[in-house]
Order: C-alpha cells, then structure tokens, then sequence
C-alpha cells in the first residue's frame, strides 16, 4: 500500500524551488486545477521566491540570491510538513523585512546628510559657478565634503530622480564653470560632472 501524499498546500514551496518527486509534483499540479486556495498559495509562494531573489524592479538585494539558495537547500533536506515551511518563510519574510527597513533608514540618514552640507542659502549667487554632480554609489559624506571643502564649494539642491546634485562652486577658484566641472569630474567620488547651459 503506497504512503498518503501530504495535502498540496503543503508541498507548494518545494515546487516553487522544483525539489518535488513526480508523484508530488503530480499531487500538487492536481490539486492546482481542483482548488482556488491552493492556486492563490501557489502565487504567495511564488512572490515569496521572487522577493527573495531580488527581483523587486530589477534591484537586487544584496545577499538575496545566496539567501533563497541557502533556503532551498533547507526545504529540500527539511520535512515536507506545514509548519515547517510556515517557520521557514516565517524567517525568511522577517529578514527581508528587517533588511529592507535597514536600507530606507540608510537612504534617509545620506540624504539628511547631504542636506545638511549644503545648508548653506539654496541657489547660486553672482560670484558661484554652478555645477551638476553625481556621486558614485561608494561616496561617503566624509568623501564628499572633503572634496567640496578642498575647492570651498557647497550643495545647494538634490538629489534629482537621476541622482544628480546643483553644486555652487566660488568663481575665485575657478575661470569658468567648464573648468570647474571637469575638475570635479576628475575627482574619484564623482561619477559625471557637467556645467549647465
């Protein structure tokens, strides 16, 4: 007599990850036409999978490619029983989310950070150049006020939707602002440099 098949909700995640042995992937695909619950568990396991991968707008979280393979890995050797995947994705949902919320803090503190650097009056006066600068990923605040300070410049907005930043950069430093783009344009934090029109 063959042994009971587990009910299919129960074995939706290792089909998403395609660890199943043909009876199970059998039980489950049966079990997809027969119920909506078990279609609509299919698509949660499914974006469970996809979040992990990091395919949230084609941005990648770092480690998330490693992670569902380490996770993988866990269901396939794991008992095929309900509550443990419910702890497995249980783990993995709280990670991301501790992660993702790690990341948005980080985004706002640069941000606040380089608003404070240019705390300064917003706009350009009559003795400024103005400058368009986009920092490279890898810039610290540190890096990017020391190289302002070197040439006395300051940030006066940004950053736009392209990450661009207006650089207001004193004219006694420079001849024009061709020259002081470029010059910052050389630097290693700066990914482009360009005067505007």
């Amino acid at each position: 007599m063959s042994a009971e098949l587990p009910d299919p909700r129960d074995l939706l995640p290792w089909y998403v990850n395609g660890t199943l042995s043909a009876a199970e992937r059998a039980a489950v695909e049966t079990g997809l036409v027969a119920s909506d619950v078990v279609r609509d568990e299919l698509l949660l396991w499914r974006a469970v999978a996809r979040e992990v991968a990091g395919e949230r707008g084609g941005a990648a979280v770092p480690g998330a490619d490693l992670g569902w393979r380490r996770l993988s890995r866990q269901i396939g050797k794991a008992p095929r029983t309900a509550r443990t995947w419910r702890i497995a994705a249980g783990i993995l949902l709280a990670a991301l989310g501790a992660q993702s919320w790690f990341l948005v803090q980080r985004e706002q503190a640069y941000r606040e950070q380089l608003h404070q650097l240019g705390a300064a009056p917003a706009g350009v006066h009559d003795d400024e150049w103005r400058v368009q600068v986009r920092f490279r990923g890898k810039a610290t605040m540190a890096d990017i006020d020391h190289v302002l300070s070197e040439i006395e410049a300051r940030l006066i907005d940004g950053p736009s939707a392209l990450g661009v930043y207006e650089v207001a950069v004193p004219r006694a430093r420079f001849a024009d602002a061709q020259v002081a783009a470029r010059w910052l344009g050389q630097q290693a934090i700066v990914e482009q440099s360009t005067a505007p029109p």
